[in-house]
């Protein structure tokens, strides 16, 4: 595009394959995704643990019977 303003001619180049749509955002509550993630992770941990020493204790109850 050239236009003219008083005695300056300006000059003016467009992109026009520049996509605008594709800027990217960052989530800024990504992390509480992470540590949801986490504490489920945990806490599954935490399950079995208990449920492999209350079996291993049972299994220890039959086996000295």
């Amino acid at each position: 595009m050239v236009f003219t303003h008083s005695n300056n001619t300006y000059v003016v180049f467009y992109d026009f394959n520049d996509d605008w749509t594709t800027t990217t955002t960052t989530d800024p509550y990504a992390w509480v995704t992470n540590l949801i993630t986490l504490i489920i992770a945990v806490m599954g941990v935490f399950v079995i643990v208990i449920v492999l020493t209350g079996m291993i204790k049972g299994l220890n109850k039959s086996v000295k019977t």
